[in-house]
Formats: C-alpha cells, sequence, structure tokens
C-alpha cells in the first residue's frame, strides 16, 4: 500500500477471504510546526451589527427599559417604575426588540449584558455592600 501523506510511515493492510480486515497506520512524528501568526488587534469602533453597536442605535429611554427588562421587570413594572403607561412600556420594548434583531425578551436581556448596560450582582461597585436599586441587578450609568 502507498502513502501519500508525508507523515505515514508504514501501513499494513490485511483482509480475510470473508472480505472483513484491518488497517494499521504508522504515523511519524512532524517536525514543530511554525508558531501561528498572531492577530491584528480588535478595532477601537464596534463590528458591523455587534452588541456595542446595535445597543447604541437604542434612544436613552430604549436603553433605560432594556436595563429594566434585563432586570426581569414585567411591562407594568416597567410603567410604574418610569412613570409611563404599560401599553408606552411595551412599544418601548416591542422597538427593542427590532432594532437588536431579538425575538424574546430573555435575548434583549442577554445583549444588555453583553453591552455592558447592566451587571450581574456582585461585580459592580455596590457589590462589597450589598446594596443595589433591584434584586441581583444593578444599572450601569444610571
Amino acid at each position: 500500500m502507498t502513502a501519500t501523506s508525508p507523515t505515514v510511515g508504514h501501513c499494513w493492510l490485511a483482509v480475510r477471504d470473508d472480505g472483513h480486515g484491518w488497517l494499521l497506520v504508522q504515523f511519524v512524528p512532524q517536525r514543530e510546526a511554525q508558531p501561528p501568526e498572531p492577530e491584528a488587534p480588535a478595532a477601537a469602533e464596534p463590528r458591523f451589527g455587534s452588541v456595542e453597536q446595535k445597543v447604541a442605535s437604542l434612544t436613552a429611554r430604549e436603553r433605560q427599559v432594556l436595563s429594566l427588562v434585563a432586570g426581569g421587570a414585567t411591562n407594568c413594572a416597567i410603567a410604574a417604575r418610569l412613570f409611563i403607561s404599560p401599553s408606552t412600556a411595551s412599544v418601548h420594548v416591542s422597538h427593542i426588540l427590532t432594532k437588536l434583531g431579538a425575538t424574546t425578551r430573555t435575548e434583549a436581556a442577554g445583549y444588555a449584558h453583553a453591552a455592558g448596560l447592566v451587571q450581574s450582582w456582585g461585580s459592580g461597585p455596590d457589590a462589597a455592600t450589598g446594596a443595589g436599586p433591584a434584586a441581583g441587578m444593578h444599572l450601569v450609568g444610571a
């Protein structure tokens, strides 16, 4: 049997009369590969369609609503917190989902976390005191 790869040292093939058999291949260790070239540093500006760019396309009010959505607030809770009607809160949430290309509130909350709009409890400046505006979450820049 002939080998076409430079890494194959020897090959053995055995086939019985019934067509069953085995193939044993012995590989030769390769020389050390060249180290990969370092990747170019990431651009300072957000990539097209990046999380930061999508969240930046939201209005200030939509970012407030998104922060509350990420904290698990319902439309009624958002309305009470921002002194708007629940239907207005619903419209804000719909616009946010459309702008982010998200299909669920959970997906939108993921965008908020990835963009740094909210931080998990225990990762912000209030971590030592345990104080914060919402259970388990705190708003960044609020």
